[in-house]
């Protein structure tokens, strides 16, 4: 009940924050972003009679029963909470509270930052926002087409598509807002975790160099069997965790028992464990 909780209040936490930086910078500067908004935008020219705000919630509803329809319960459940409470946010923010006047690009890098910052959260806690999630999920289904690169070429097109209805500054702008709501999103997934990097070398001498890792920063590490692509010797090869203040001393160790050892650093974007979600038992 309490994960549920958490999940249900992330969920209209992250959906108003998108809300109101769609209603607050991105609809009244015409910031040709990615998802429903950038859609609305790019309509509105087409059927200026239906106000913008109307024509994301549309779209933002049309997406959601697609989504239901191709792709099945498990997209409804997750989409639905923050599907119901969207359209009427965006149009009772867009209504009653001001617009904040500021530079377009200022409008374009908030406006961005916090609606990243809101699609993040939702899907922190395993939600969806729906919207023009579903074009990119529809690819991945029946094209086996890369998540992100199906996010990434239905943002393209969006942001493209406002050539035929606005000048070249208009999309350079929304070139920029998808980027920052990218940022945006991989920040709010990262809040609360620890920065970490994973750290796989090979080494002869790889016994020597993990007792020391083991004394020196209380790291534990994983001992994988591995053997060469040309040369099919077997070899060992080290794989352990650390925080990243503590990668350079890691990479130190290695090269002090082995100069020649093969060292590759991985960025890690969420740690659960033993040394860093939760203080060991003593």
């Amino acid at each position: 009940m309490k994960e549920k909780f958490k999940r249900i209040l992330a969920t209209i936490v992250g959906t108003v924050i998108l809300a109101l930086a769609v209603s607050m910078f991105i609809i009244p500067y015409n910031i040709l972003t990615g998802g429903v908004a950038g859609v609305a935008i790019i309509l509105h020219p087409l059927i200026p009679e239906v106000p913008k705000d109307v024509i994301a919630s549309s779209v933002s509803i049309v997406m959601f029963v697609v989504g239901t329809i191709c792709l099945g319960k498990e997209f409804s459940f997750k989409t639905a909470l923050s599907a119901i409470i969207y359209s009427p946010l965006l149009i009772i923010f867009s209504r009653h509270l001001p617009t904040v006047e500021v530079e377009p690009l200022i409008a374009c890098i908030y406006g961005g930052l916090l609606g990243g910052l809101g699609v993040g959260l939702v899907m922190r806690y395993g939600g969806s926002t729906g919207g023009m999630d579903v074009p990119p999920l529809l690819l991945k289904k029946y094209f086996n087409l890369d998540l992100s690169k199906g996010i990434f070429i239905v943002d393209a097109l969006t942001v493209g598509m406002g050539l035929l209805e606005y000048n070249l500054g208009v999309v350079l702008f929304g070139l920029i807002s998808v980027y920052v709501m990218n940022i945006g999103v991989q920040k709010a997934l990262e809040v609360g975790g620890s920065r970490a990097k994973e750290i796989k070398f090979v080494s002869n001498r790889y016994q020597e160099i993990i007792d020391e890792i083991h004394t020196d920063l209380n790291r534990g590490s994983t001992i994988i069997d591995a053997s060469g692509g040309y040369t099919k010797e077997e070899r060992k090869m080290v794989m352990c965790v650390v925080k990243e203040s503590q990668t350079q001393h890691v990479i130190d160790i290695v090269n002090k028992y082995d100069e020649t050892a093969f060292i590759v650093v991985l960025d890690v974007t969420a740690v659960h464990g033993e040394g860093f979600t939760f203080a060991a038992r003593m």
